[in-house]
């Protein structure tokens, strides 16, 4: 009889949370999701996906905030947590972070982190290095006798964000210490804006490679220099990055950098089980 204090419960709920803001923008988080599943299956856990269905950065954090706080309460044992990654919502993050950790909810971040570039949080973290991947895309470029190297700082959905920033800072590394002095262009209008790449051909320093953010800006890219009388890749060549179908459905099909998503799965599901 009485009140008496006892130890935390313990989460036997059997499911794994898999938060992803904007989980249709590529199909690189369809496979992701699907070796998660299969690695969970084998261990009795199911994965439960949180998505938003909006595409303004308010309204989709405000989803976000919403999924978090139901994953809480519901007790899921641990959450895989991609944060969104327009630079404007840093701090919503944070927040969405926070709310779990609250309820000591173990979480384990993919992509990208949650503190800005250069700072590091304290999460667990399983991405790809995007400064080498970076680099990668210089020597190709550089390889093919390309020389005059730009990045589109700009994307569909979202602008410049710490993974772009970090390849940007890949690409630049390998052409500084190749000892070529014209460095790297960045571009800030979207890919889909025609007049502003009639000037930039006009301009005195025309690139001749433009690496971009992600395949389907790479895509849109395409169609834009094309509009405009380019031809690719004689005239310009065109990088994305994920390797998703974009890059496939793309006239020519584009050069990109495939992310492994079933070892980003498999590490981040395993990384998760240790914090639990």
């Amino acid at each position: 009889k009485g009140a008496f204090i006892t130890k935390r419960g313990e989460r036997k709920t059997g499911v794994i949370g898999l938060l992803i803001p904007d989980f249709s923008s590529a199909s690189f988080f369809s496979s992701l999701k699907s070796q998660l599943e299969s690695s969970a299956a084998k261990l009795g856990y199911k994965i439960r996906l949180e998505t938003s269905q909006n595409t303004t950065g308010p309204q989709i954090v405000k989803d976000m905030r919403t999924a978090a706080r139901k994953l809480a309460v519901d007790r899921v044992e641990g959450v895989i947590f991609r944060p969104y990654l327009n630079p404007e919502f840093i701090e919503a993050n944070k927040e969405i972070l926070s709310i779990f950790r609250h309820t000591e909810t173990p979480v384990v971040l993919i992509d990208s982190d949650i503190s800005p570039r250069p700072e590091r949080s304290d999460c667990d973290l399983v991405a790809v290095d995007n400064v080498s991947a970076g680099r990668r895309i210089a020597a190709h470029l550089l390889g093919t006798g390309r020389r005059r190297l730009a990045f589109m700082m700009s994307g569909v959905e979202i602008g410049s964000n710490s993974n772009w920033e970090n390849r940007l800072f890949g690409i630049a590394g390998e052409v500084a210490v190749r000892g070529m002095d014209e460095g790297v262009s960045t571009l800030r209008f979207s890919p889909d804006d025609i007049e502003s790449l009639h000037a930039l051909f006009r301009s005195r320093r025309p690139p001749d490679a433009i690496a971009c953010g992600n395949d389907r800006a790479a895509a849109m890219l395409v169609e834009s220099l094309k509009a405009i009388g380019k031809r690719i890749p004689e005239d310009v060549a065109v990088t994305g990055f994920d390797d998703d179908s974009f890059a496939r459905s793309s006239v020519p099909p584009l050069t990109t950098i495939r992310q492994p998503a079933g070892l980003i799965a498999k590490t981040a599901f395993k990384t998760l089980l240790a914090r639990i």
